[in-house]
């Protein structure tokens, strides 16, 4: 879905990923989705990606992609991934 919406403070104060030490799962026949445009900003994700990152579509459409990224993570790895 294509964000229309303004931006509202809630979704610009979300921005640093903050680790629960919970573990999320999701079942096999399950795929985590999203869409980003050119810049990295998302502008799509489905129910599993906000489920297992415990967003809301809200908070996630006009993020950089980089918001569920672990802290410990470098930027180069999550690259790789749906990039070429």
């Amino acid at each position: 879905m294509l964000d229309t919406h303004p931006r509202t403070a809630a979704r610009a104060a979300r921005t640093a990923v903050r680790p629960t030490g919970e573990e999320r799962t999701f079942a096999a026949d399950e795929l985590i989705v999203s869409r980003t445009d050119p810049r990295g900003v998302i502008t799509y994700a489905n129910d599993v990606f906000l489920r297992v990152g415990a967003y809301s579509l809200d908070e996630v459409i006009g993020q950089p992609h980089d918001l569920i990224r672990h802290p410990t993570c470098r930027a180069r790895s999550s690259r790789c991934c749906g990039r070429p």
